[in-house]
């Protein structure tokens, strides 16, 4: 049933990906890879110079990517509670699937997945650079590279496991809506900092 339920949104997304539409969108498109390629250059740049740094270099350089790392997690936290809320509680498609033969289990599954596809869509595409940098700038093999897909795949799992158990229970203790305006401006006020 699962299935059933994704496949409208896989239709969707084939039936938007067509020649006229890439080219309408081209210009997003060049800046999006125009700002992968300038980030890829930054983090090699500041690796380099980093590295450079006698005795600390190393630890610099792991530290960075360390702190890459947790702030991606409140990063990714915050931004699954947000989508978690939207999707199981404000989404406008919850009572047409409630009121057809649906399985709960199902209907969790594919909000499940709307949330982690939804929440985690920009970092999963933007954070490749900085590991191909840190791969470049210490020779690693292509093992590396695989593992590191593996590993981000990972904590964006567990990020949204997380994100989503702590939607549930906000939304127990505070009505969705109230709940969701409050996390966007905190997520507003953090970003701005």
């Amino acid at each position: 049933m699962f299935t059933l339920l994704i496949r409208p949104k896989l239709l969707s997304l084939k039936n938007s990906v067509s020649t006229k539409v890439v080219l309408r969108r081209f210009p997003f498109i060049a800046i999006g890879i125009g700002f992968w390629f300038l980030f890829y250059i930054g983090t090699y740049k500041v690796l380099s110079y980093v590295r450079e740094i006698e005795f600390f270099g190393e630890i610099l350089s792991r530290k960075l990517f360390s702190m890459t790392f947790f702030s991606l997690l409140g990063f990714l936290i915050l931004s699954n509670i947000i989508t978690a809320i939207s999707s199981f509680y404000l989404s406008k498609d919850i009572p047409l699937l409630l009121s057809k033969p649906v399985e709960i289990r199902d209907m969790l599954r594919l909000k499940t997945f709307e949330a982690f596809v939804n929440s985690s869509w920009m970092v999963l595409s933007f954070m490749p650079p900085v590991f191909i940098a840190y791969g470049i700038s210490y020779g690693a093999p292509a093992g590396y590279y695989l593992l590191v897909l593996g590993c981000f795949l990972l904590f964006s799992l567990i990020t949204a496991g997380i994100g989503i158990t702590i939607a549930h229970i906000l939304t127990r203790l505070f009505p969705a809506k109230r709940a969701r305006n409050v996390l966007l401006g905190i997520g507003v006020f953090l970003f701005l900092l």
